[in-house]
Order: C-alpha cells, then sequence, then structure tokens
C-alpha cells in the first residue's frame, strides 16, 4: 500500500459490492485505512481482531441490519484497493464523484459503510 501517497481507496466484501469509499488527501493513504479499523487484538493462534473500530462504533442502520458484514469488519476479511492521486487536493473531488456514480447505480443508495457523500 502506497503508504505516504495521497489518493482514494474502496473497502470491499467478498460477498458483496463497494462497501466504502473514501479518500486521503495529506499524504497520509495508509494511516487513513487504518484509523478506521483502529488497533487489532491478537487471539487463539495468532489471528488479529479490530475488535473496536470506527464502523462498528459509528454503525450505520444498513449494517446494524448484516452481522455477517460487522464480523467480517471485526475479523478483518475486507479487500482494501488504493488509488493514488497527485495533485492531493483533487482527491476530495474524486471521492464525491465516485460516491455520486455510485449511488446514481444504485438507486441513490451509498456503500454500506459511507453515510453520506463527500
Amino acid at each position: 500500500m502506497p503508504d505516504k501517497e495521497s489518493g482514494i481507496y474502496f473497502f470491499r466484501w467478498p460477498k458483496d459490492e463497494v462497501i466504502y469509499i473514501g479518500k486521503a488527501t495529506t499524504a497520509n493513504l495508509g494511516a487513513e485505512i487504518w484509523g478506521k479499523f483502529g488497533k487489532p487484538t491478537k487471539v487463539e493462534n495468532e489471528r488479529l481482531i479490530f475488535k473496536s473500530n470506527k464502523f462498528l462504533s459509528n454503525m450505520t442502520p444498513e449494517l446494524s441490519k448484516e452481522p455477517e458484514l460487522q464480523n467480517a469488519i471485526r475479523q478483518g476479511e475486507i479487500f482494501v484497493t488504493t488509488v493514488t492521486v497527485n495533485p492531493p487536493q483533487i482527491s476530495s473531488f474524486i471521492e464525491v464523484y465516485l460516491q455520486t456514480v455510485y449511488s446514481e447505480k444504485m438507486n441513490g443508495n451509498l456503500p454500506k459503510l459511507n453515510k453520506r457523500i463527500g
């Protein structure tokens, strides 16, 4: 992952489409992504669990209806795709554009973990 870059990132669940579209505008793409999941906790067999993270703490109504997705987030079973953007200032515009296009294709719905556009 391009840790010290600016850009756009997507979270995807193996069972679903894109579940989150986000941005990093200050050359902190890696920190922005890790910040969503929080610090992992080691459990049996050295497996990492993300017990307390931004998505589970601020659960959307959509997420509250999906215990399988909650478990996938907790267990770190989410795919991440990144796209670096230069100059960094346009990351915000690209994020809004992608969220808007997604919403239009999905009958006005944002990705499950996005609460709003932008």
